[in-house]
C-alpha cells in the first residue's frame, strides 16, 4: 500500500544513491526507503509497494541510470584492469573457485 504522505528524495552520499521519503521524519532524518548501489542494485528498506507508482518509476529509472554509468565505466577499463576489479570484489568462496580454475588451466587439466 503506497504511503499517502510521500515526497521522493534522492541523495548521493558517495556510495550510491540513498532513497528517502522527505515527507516523513524518523529519528531526526528522512525515512529511508531504499539504497541504489553504484552497480544499479536496489536494496529496499520498506516494501516495494510503499512508494507511490510515480516515485517507484523514478527509483527504478535512477537504478537503471546508475547501472548504465557503471557498465560504461567498467567497459572503459582494459581487460586486465576489468578482471582485476571484478576479482577484488568476489566473495572469498568464489575467489577461491576462480583460483582453482586458473590453476587447473595452467597445469593443463
Amino acid at each position: 500500500m503506497a504511503a499517502r504522505n510521500f515526497k521522493l528524495f534522492l541523495g548521493c552520499l558517495g556510495n550510491g544513491v540513498t532513497v528517502c521519503n522527505s515527507a516523513v521524519m524518523e529519528n531526526g532524518d528522512f525515512k529511508m526507503v531504499a539504497h541504489i548501489s553504484p552497480e544499479g542494485k536496489i536494496t529496499w528498506y520498506v516494501s516495494e509497494d510503499y512508494p507511490p507508482a510515480d516515485a517507484l518509476a523514478s527509483i527504478r529509472a535512477c537504478a537503471e541510470q546508475e547501472r548504465a554509468k557503471y557498465e560504461k565505466w567498467l567497459n572503459s577499463l582494459s581487460p586486465a584492469a576489468r578482471r582485476e576489479y571484478q576479482l577484488e570484489r568476489l566473495p572469498l568462496p568464489e575467489l577461491f573457485e576462480e583460483l582453482r580454475k586458473a590453476k587447473k588451466e595452467r597445469e593443463g587439466d
